[in-house]
Order: C-alpha cells, then structure tokens, then sequence
C-alpha cells in the first residue's frame, strides 16, 4: 500500500465562498434528493453553485467552521454543538438560503420545502 500524505485542510476565506458553492454543488449535482428537486439537469449546476455558496456564507455568520483543501477540491462545512443557523446569521449572510429558495421556480421551491 503507497504511503499517503494527510491532506492539510485550512480555513476558507469569506473571498472564496462562490468558488467553494461551484465545488460543492458539482459535487452533489448527482445527488438522488436534488435530481428531485431540481429536475432540469440543466439548471442544477448553476442552482446548486448558489445554494451552496448561501450555506457557506451562513455557515460562517452562525460563526461555524468552513474548511478547505488546498486547492479547494473538497470543502467542509461545520456548525459546533450549541450553536445554529439563527436569525442573526440569516441576516448577516444577507438572507442567503431565503433568497435562494425564493429563487427557484415554484414548483422546484415547493419540493424542496
């Protein structure tokens, strides 16, 4: 078996959200639950990209931990026990999930909820 580095994971910077919401909703554009939400394979990348860049901008208004690796192909986003998505990270992240799900067609917000 070939010996493998740990990979050194770092704390992402607020400049980097987009590119990390890119990273993650590639990631999860197969995923059964949103090939169900967001039917139109077409329009999953670009939904996906901004949903997940309004859960790491939320993520790090609830003072939660989003991490990196070094060339951001793989993000972790954490919440510690205790503490959660409140008001005050709602309104801190400019209201990032609402407007994203007020974003979507009807009937693609209507599954989701």
């Amino acid at each position: 078996m070939r010996d493998q580095q740990p990979i050194e994971v770092t704390p992402l910077d607020r400049r980097e959200a987009a590119r990390a919401g890119e990273v993650l909703g590639r990631a999860f554009q197969a995923d059964p639950l949103w090939v169900a939400t967001i039917r139109d394979a077409n329009r999953r990348p670009g939904a996906l990209a901004r949903m997940f860049t309004g859960l790491v901008n939320v993520t790090m208004a609830a003072r939660g931990l989003v991490e990196r690796t070094p060339r951001l192909e793989g993000i972790a986003l954490w919440i510690p026990p205790g503490r959660g998505i409140g008001p005050w990270a709602t309104v801190r992240s400019g209201f990032a999930l609402p407007r994203f799900v007020m974003s979507l067609p009807k009937d693609e917000r209507m599954r989701m909820l």
